[in-house]
């Protein structure tokens, strides 16, 4: 031992451990606890919030139906409320309202409720056929409606896809409470990053995938790349090539 260093004496030599990395990591562990324990406080605080809030649901809803039960005349009140002109009524789906998603400190909220993502990545992949859209129409209907069934049961309620998916399978996440993230475009290791012409493109597809899907009460979100920053393929890693800058510029634009 002296003062800036530890030696230790290893079967195949002698390590050197400096004092200072020694204070660093435990300095770096120390705030990582503390940042570990900041989230949990939050994430607890937001578990109670949501469990008061549904027990005054329920409370509400019992006094309520006490209420029906002992005054008959309580029927003729029924009749559905007509929104006032100062109001909007919310837009309806062919299935149902459309969610509110927001964001809100890096977590994501469904009606101003904090949501718990527990999903899967779903391909549309099947023996024999041809992977992803292309194979769709060759694939029966009841093997997707046996996939959502399980994933209901299993306790998914979001699945992330590798492009967009048909109506009839957002339908059918709907009828399974399953949300769904859209992978809409695809950038992959031959894109040309620093292309202002394949950029656009890439944003007019978005555009028009989100205006067709947007009113659909199944779509949680969107998301524009798979696999970043695609050390594979036959072009090799996008960042090496062009540069971490120009690729994370591209993305957000």
């Amino acid at each position: 031992e002296t003062d800036e260093a530890i030696l230790l004496k290893l079967n195949i030599g002698v390590a050197t451990i400096l004092r200072n990395d020694i204070e660093n990591i435990e300095k770096s562990l120390k705030e990582e606890n503390e940042e570990l324990e900041d989230r949990w406080r939050d994430v607890s605080k937001e578990i109670k919030k949501e469990t008061d809030e549904t027990k005054e649901k329920f409370n509400l809803i019992k006094s309520k139906e006490t209420k029906v039960s002992e005054d008959e005349e309580i029927k003729s009140t029924q009749a559905e409320e007509k929104p006032k002109p100062s109001e909007s009524p919310k837009k309806e789906s062919p299935l149902g309202s459309i969610p509110k998603i927001s964001i809100k400190d890096r977590r994501i909220y469904v009606n101003d409720s904090l949501y718990y993502i527990k999903g899967v990545a779903y391909g549309i992949n099947y023996p024999e056929c041809p992977g992803g859209m292309r194979g769709y129409e060759k694939i029966s209907p009841s093997i997707f409606k046996k996939d959502f069934k399980m994933m209901e049961e299993a306790g998914v309620n979001t699945i992330r896809t590798y492009e967009p998916i048909p109506d009839e399978l957002l339908d059918l996440a709907y009828k399974h409470n399953i949300m769904v993230i859209e992978n809409i475009i695809y950038p992959h290791s031959a894109t040309l990053f620093d292309s202002d012409e394949e950029l656009a493109n890439l944003i007019d597809k978005a555009k028009e995938v989100v205006k067709d899907g947007k009113d659909h009460p199944a779509i949680l979100m969107w998301s524009i790349w798979n696999d970043a920053p695609f050390t594979w393929g036959r072009k090799g890693n996008a960042v090496k090539r062009f540069g971490f800058e120009k690729v994370n510029n591209f993305l957000k634009e």
